[in-house]
This record gives structure tokens, C-alpha cells and sequence, in this order.
């Protein structure tokens, strides 16, 4: 008669991260950095994103990230959205009715770009104002 073992419990799903953790999504590849995150690009899939964000820098690379993921947000595209860094995202606007018809892989792209192309100074090395 075969001995039974005892179950495991199951897991709960817990955070990986802290909350209180700045570099949420990011990942240091080799010397750059990316930003990495999930969409419900539909109702019943889910889709895993990793793009370079093309600094070395972290500040930028938080930046950017923080432009990506509101970008993301302000697309329709449905991203869980943690409390980030203060940012002016004053390069998004509302997304008008017809472009939520467009495909979800160029509106990602759409947001990448501006999120590249934003001209960034993280606060710590912007010069002071008189």
C-alpha cells in the first residue's frame, strides 16, 4: 500500500516587489535599462511587454518608464498601476474614440515612442530656477 504525502499548501498571491520599491519594472540589461510589464491586451489574454528604455541613466530610466505606463493606462490598455515618482505627463492627453479601433500592438508603439522622445531632466540635475 503506497504511502500518501501530505499536499503542499497553495501559494497566495503575494507582490514580488515591495510597494515602496522605485525600480518597479525595471531591469538592467547588461548596461541599459528596460522596462517590463504585463497587458490584458484583450478580455482573455494577457500579454508580456519588455522594451529597451535606451539610457544607462536611472533617474531617466524611471522617467520614462512612468511616461510608458500612464501611456499605457491613457490608451485603454489595461496595466496595473502603482503609486510612481511625481511626473509630468503633460506629453499624454486623452485618447480620442477612434483610436481605441486601432490595434493594441501600434498604440504600445505609439506610447514607446513619446516615451523616448520626451525630453527628460530628473529633478536632481535640472538647474535651479531662478
Amino acid at each position: 500500500m503506497p504511502v500518501r504525502t501530505p499536499s503542499k499548501p497553495r501559494p497566495t498571491a503575494q507582490p514580488v516587489t515591495p510597494p515602496e520599491d522605485p525600480d518597479h519594472h525595471l531591469v538592467l540589461n547588461r548596461e541599459y535599462w528596460w522596462v517590463c510589464c504585463s497587458i490584458n491586451a484583450t478580455p482573455r489574454t494577457k500579454e508580456k511587454l519588455g522594451f529597451s528604455l535606451r539610457t544607462k541613466c536611472l533617474l531617466t530610466a524611471r522617467l520614462r518608464r512612468d511616461i510608458f505606463l500612464h501611456g499605457l493606462h491613457a490608451e485603454g490598455l489595461e496595466v496595473r498601476l502603482r503609486r510612481q515618482s511625481p511626473v509630468m505627463l503633460s506629453a499624454l492627453s486623452q485618447v480620442p474614440a477612434e483610436r481605441r479601433a486601432v490595434p493594441w500592438q501600434d498604440r504600445v508603439a505609439d506610447v514607446l515612442a513619446t516615451a523616448l522622445a520626451a525630453n527628460l531632466v530628473p529633478a536632481e540635475t535640472a538647474p535651479a530656477m531662478a
